[in-house]
């Protein structure tokens, strides 16, 4: 490959003979230099232009016909940067399908109704931006390995770590849903307990859900039941908001819960009594959750004893057999 303190030469050489003789290289060698130069510029330059035109054109968003979500779209404005600078880019990934091969969308769009990023992404808009981010950061890792050690080693390394950088990002989303969706199921049998003794002391649903929401307001619990909340004020039944609640967190505990307040409205039964028999069972189902865990964890106790002893073991052999060893004869 030809040094860039050549390639300055030969541009300095004036293309005459003496010079091109000089260098070793002859007119058919300088003809393809100049072609190559030629096609790269215009290679670079096709691409600055379509890489132009997806950022600057016009998209056609459902947000111009529903409010709903164009304030949604703003919000992801404000909050993205990557949303804000690559949109249409963003757009144009997100149809297509080898998407689908690095990540499922019904995993992601359970990891978002769980509440796994503050932004109010869809499943695709998230696949999406997340791949733009990390084919940037695969693009910089990849001209670096290429500066330093070539072209075949950049490219896998860059191809290696836009896998490796989406993958990770996605996971985080799936991870901080599932950490919320345990906050809330921890914390949901005191606010249910709390629920049934308000309704005990002569106290109305709608009175019960706002309480909860402000006792727990910086908690899972107090962004859901607040969604819940919301809907009963506006005129939805118990029963609806919680079927809602339901399909957005996909948790068995709630579907105990519909049901329970499906048989007390059919049966009669008073709301009151109802949620203090679901807190009652649901703080004996974490009991028996915490005796399983301490059942495992005992299993596993003999093997760490185990463990212990062969290291106290060789803690004291060692130093006798290291000695033995220096004062051999071999």
């Amino acid at each position: 490959m030809l040094s860039i303190r050549r390639l300055n030469f030969y541009c300095n050489a004036n293309l005459n003979p003496s010079n091109r003789k000089m260098i070793g290289i002859d007119s058919f060698q300088m003809t393809l230099i100049a072609l190559s130069s030629i096609l790269l510029a215009g290679f670079v330059g096709l691409l600055a232009k379509e890489v132009i035109r997806l950022v600057d054109r016009d998209v056609d968003l459902e947000s111009e016909n529903w409010d709903y979500d164009k304030n949604r779209t703003i919000e992801l404005y404000h909050g993205s940067l990557t949303y804000r600078c690559f949109a249409p880019l963003i757009h144009e990934v997100m149809s297509a399908k080898f998407l689908d091969k690095l990540s499922d969308e019904r995993d992601v769009d359970l990891s978002l109704r769980r509440g796994g990023s503050s932004l109010p992404w869809t499943a695709r808009e998230l696949m999406g931006t997340t791949f733009v981010e990390a084919l940037l950061l695969a693009i910089a890792i990849g001209a670096a390995v290429i500066f330093a050690a070539g072209i075949v080693p950049g490219v896998v390394l860059g191809t290696a770590a836009l896998i490796l950088i989406y993958r990770t990002r996605i996971n985080e989303t799936k991870q901080n849903a599932d950490s919320r969706l345990l906050q809330f199921q921890r914390r949901l049998p005191f606010a249910i307990d709390l629920m049934a003794l308000m309704l005990e002391a002569g106290g109305d649903i709608r009175e019960c859900l706002a309480t909860v929401v402000k006792e727990n307001s910086d908690h899972p619990v107090g962004d859901e039941i607040g969604r819940v909340h919301r809907s009963v004020v506006n005129g939805t039944s118990l029963l609806d908001a919680l079927t809602q609640l339901q399909n957005r967190l996909s948790d068995e505990s709630l579907n105990e819960i519909a049901f329970s307040i499906r048989s007390a409205e059919e049966l009669g039964t008073p709301l009151g009594k109802t949620f203090l028999q679901l807190a009652s069972q649901m703080r004996l189902k974490r009991s028996q959750h915490a005796e399983k865990l301490v059942g495992e964890a005992t299993t596993m106790l003999p093997m760490a004893n185990l463990i212990t002893m062969v290291a106290g073991l060789l803690a004291i052999v060692a130093p006798h057999a290291i000695s033995l060893i220096m004062k051999a004869p071999f």
